[in-house]
């Protein structure tokens, strides 16, 4: 039983570590599209857009039995990163 413990354990260390390296590759990418933006002279903030994703992984997540306010909690979090990462 303990292994079976320390196994599981293992698995979702290994999951948070690929969660990470995806948070790096959205930090990259956000800091790309903040100079794009820059460049288009548009706003770093759209509240529209984020609303709009926030439902859509809100839902998206409830039909995979993920608890949605996490996930919209997570992302309001991660958007905000975002803004800061883009000169907000």
């Amino acid at each position: 039983m303990n292994d079976d413990l320390t196994t599981l354990r293992k698995k979702v260390e290994d999951l948070d570590q690929k969660l990470l390296a995806l948070l790096q590759e959205r930090t990259l990418s956000v800091r790309k599209i903040g100079k794009v933006k820059q460049s288009m002279g548009l706003p770093v903030e759209n509240r529209e857009f984020e609303m709009e994703k926030l439902e859509k992984y809100a839902l998206a997540a409830e039909s995979m039995g993920v608890n949605p306010e996490l996930v919209q909690n997570i992302f309001e979090e991660i958007f905000w990163d975002s803004k800061q990462q883009q000169g907000y």
